[in-house]
């Protein structure tokens, strides 16, 4: 991913340190970018070490997101988020902040992306796990309901043949 301002993600951290159940979490931060010092200062100055990874630049993101169990997204906007489809298709609970995902009863969409939201989602999914349990479910339907190779191929063609017979 690419750590830019328009992501949030300091955002995130300072709902992180609102958390009172940080021993719970484990976030990790995948990417580059021009926002990456400013998070490691985040992190060093609100003692989050043994919450939050900074990791960088990942190869394999498969592992990760196989690993994981939420994928939270707070950008400020974004089109539809690459980031988020892969989310989804692995199943993942996806927490993003509303700006218009066009699937989002599949996703748990915040009211806004400030810290006091991001906490309260996360404090929620942690006091509720079978509610993400029922939002995999719904990522992973959606991704293969509208989104599927399948799904794309049958669009693009009706779209050709539209175009064809004009």
């Amino acid at each position: 991913g690419r750590l830019v301002n328009i992501k949030a993600l300091d955002n995130l951290l300072y709902g992180i340190t609102k958390l009172q159940l940080k021993e719970r979490i484990v976030l990790h931060i995948i990417g580059e970018g021009e926002e990456y010092n400013n998070l490691e200062k985040i992190i060093i100055d609100n003692n989050l070490f043994n919450t939050v990874k900074l990791l960088g630049f990942v190869d394999d993101i498969e592992a990760h997101l196989k690993a994981a169990d939420i994928f939270i997204l707070p950008s400020h906007m974004e089109g539809l988020s690459i980031a988020l489809l892969e989310a989804m298709s692995y199943g993942l609970c996806c927490i993003v902040n509303d700006f218009g995902v066009p699937f989002s009863s599949s996703v748990f969409t915040m009211k806004s992306n400030n810290p006091e939201e991001i906490e309260f989602s996360i404090r929620y999914f942690v006091e509720n796990p079978t509610k993400i349990s029922e939002y995999k479910i719904l990522a992973r339907k959606t991704i293969e309901e509208k989104y599927s190779v399948d799904v794309f191929s049958m669009n693009y063609y009706q779209i050709y043949q539209l175009l064809k017979g004009k």
